[in-house]
């Protein structure tokens, strides 16, 4: 193995549509996977009743499948107007957080993964981005005494409004305690961040890796960026599972849906990129390059005609997923 013993799922990623926690359990189960991760407490429980939660851990325990959820959206604007940690705090939103930490802790992961806005944010005119993150860490640094008293943490995800960078840093004001960071490589690359770079960058603060590809066809000047199984995809894979072995991780296939698109010769997009290197620039402008040009057209209409069902490429990328990291159940298989 390669210092995991886990590999998981997003509930999100078994099925085209959405799934009662029960039937995706069953699903997860069915696939081999030893964990199955719902987008928040609220999901299990949508009024947060403990006992209601303990059951549905309880059993899908039974199944040799662990519970695991993620966080709402934490984004300083969306996470006030949310309606479920309104009514879970008796219309005190932060209130409603803390009760939404307290049911997660009922369930076995220490870990819950969370978004802090959307890609518009990152572009938004009226309250520049630096000045959203800096509010986002003044929320985690509220949520840290609860999340310290239930012993969890908020996986931090690189997602497509976010760089790894900026994640480093809200760790960084949060604390190691309160807060650790969800490498996803595919988004990394709607910021032209080189996967391989930016795990090394955020050691050892990485305690979960999400698993995807994507190829990068340029046209026009405008990269867009097409989802594939794992493996058949821009991101070197084995580079990324050797940089972080050390943090020994928890990794989850998830199947991204977002369709989008980036402008690396566009000096407005580099303006909302100061942190970009040129050498992380480079490398993955120079790996767009390349996988254009190697792409036929057959293969990219494939690539585009798939984008609207994620779950096609369920099985080849858990596959992949399995012979990435535990290399010696392949050596056993191949030699029984």
């Amino acid at each position: 193995m390669t210092g995991t013993g886990r590999l998981g799922v997003f509930a999100s990623s078994l099925a085209d549509v959405r799934l009662d926690v029960d039937t995706a359990v069953s699903r997860a189960a069915g696939h081999g996977f030893t964990a199955c991760l719902f987008g928040s407490v609220f999901d299990v429980s949508p009024t947060l009743d403990h006992g209601e939660i303990a059951a549905r851990r309880d059993a899908a325990a039974a199944q040799g499948v662990e519970v695991a959820v993620g966080s709402v959206n934490l984004h300083p604007f969306r996470a006030g107007q949310d309606d479920r940690l309104l009514a879970a705090g008796d219309g005190d939103a932060l209130a409603g957080l803390g009760r939404m930490v307290e049911a997660a802790a009922l369930l076995p992961g220490r870990d819950l993964l969370v978004i802090i806005g959307r890609i518009e944010d990152r572009y938004d005119r009226l309250t520049p981005w630096p000045e959203q993150l800096d509010l986002a860490a003044r929320l985690l640094r509220r949520l840290g005494p609860v999340l310290r008293d239930h012993g969890l943490r908020l996986a931090l995800k690189t997602h497509e409004e976010i760089t790894a960078t900026e994640v480093a840093r809200l760790i960084d004001a949060a604390g190691a305690d309160v807060a650790c960071a969800s490498l996803d490589p595919v988004n990394l690359l709607v910021n032209l961040q080189d996967p391989v770079t930016a795990a090394g960058a955020l050691l050892p603060a990485v305690g979960q890796v999400v698993l995807d590809d994507a190829v990068l066809a340029l046209a026009g000047g405008v990269g867009t960026r097409l989802l594939c199984p794992v493996g058949e995809g821009v991101v070197d894979w084995p580079g990324v599972v050797a940089a972080v072995a050390a943090a020994a991780p928890t990794y989850w296939v998830e199947l991204h849906r977002g369709q989008f698109t980036v402008a690396p010769f566009d000096p407005g997009w580099h303006a909302h990129h100061p942190d970009l290197t040129l050498a992380e620039y480079t490398a993955v402008v120079r790996a767009m390059v390349r996988c254009t040009a190697s792409l036929l057209p057959a293969r990219l209409a494939a690539l585009r005609a798939h984008q609207a069902r994620p779950t096609q490429r369920l099985a080849a990328t858990t596959t992949a997923a399995r012979s990435l990291l535990f290399p010696q159940c392949r050596k056993d298989h191949h030699h029984a």
